[in-house]
């Protein structure tokens, strides 16, 4: 594939009081050196949890479940966003975020998320999500984007897929946005001339719903880790290897090329 997804990107799983999988929640991924990772509250603001149960990411690499820490949640009750301070101990891989109003409509955007195959926690597999940014803007017809800056994606936001990052390649690959939604649009399949026993006749055309992704843009993403004073994350234009504070990236996260 080219990219090596395992130390960057994170299920969200609930888990019942043995530890066994109850249902997949979203994703998350890490955007601080101490395993502070960003998701969206949606996905992690799970009220009432019963007794015994937790909510934990699943990490690749080691094979295991990390319970979630106490959610940083924004102050906009709007805002569909949270942090996870220290969710992995030790944990040094996280990733830049791309320069605040630098991507446009037409720039290549990744996303590499995970959702439910067959509907059952147990079937989640992870999978890429790419295309071009269609638009840059405010979402009026949603209460979580229509005074937020969101990117529209040319793929869906399908469900397990929120709270995954929007990713685009400059000088190494940097978030370009935050997954939580979906906006819906048609376009006509077929028109049909009807005629009816009258001999009057009418114009029947059949519909086709499509969905496009949204995302929060780089700059909400920034106001919102200002805002509750998460440190540590990173905004720069240079080749990633050159970023002061970024460890462990090893070359692993690359663009990915199409056969």
């Amino acid at each position: 594939m080219g990219i090596q997804t395992a130390p960057f990107f994170f299920p969200v799983f609930w888990l019942d009081k043995s530890g066994a999988r109850k249902r997949h929640l979203g994703s998350a991924f890490p955007i601080t050196p101490d395993g502070g990772l960003l998701t969206c509250q949606h996905v992690v603001d799970v009220k009432a949890l019963p007794a015994g149960e937790t909510l934990a990411i699943f990490d690749v690499a080691t094979q295991k479940h990390f319970p979630l820490t106490v959610p940083v949640l924004p102050k906009d009750p709007a805002l569909d966003l949270a942090f996870l301070p220290r969710v992995i101990p030790d944990k040094k891989e996280f990733l830049p975020i791309f320069e605040p109003n630098d991507a446009s409509p037409g720039h290549p955007v990744t996303t590499w998320g995970f959702f439910a195959l067959g509907g059952r926690p147990d079937d989640v597999e992870d999978g890429c999500f790419s295309g071009s940014i269609v638009n840059i803007k405010k979402i009026p017809g949603d209460p979580r984007g229509k005074n937020h800056v969101s990117l529209v994606l040319p793929y869906a936001v399908v469900e397990g897929m929120s709270g995954s990052a929007v990713l685009i390649e400059h000088y190494g690959m940097k978030v370009a946005g935050i997954c939580y939604g979906n906006v819906e649009q048609r376009i006509q399949k077929e028109e049909e001339l009807v005629t009816h026993t009258d001999g009057s006749t009418a114009i029947h055309s059949i519909w086709r719903t499509v969905h496009f992704g949204l995302a929060y843009a780089v700059p909400v993403i920034l106001e919102f880790l200002q805002s509750v004073g998460v440190k540590g994350h990173r905004v720069s234009r240079l080749f990633v290897h050159d970023i002061p504070g970024i460890e462990g990236y090893n070359g692993v996260l690359r663009p990915i090329v199409p056969p």
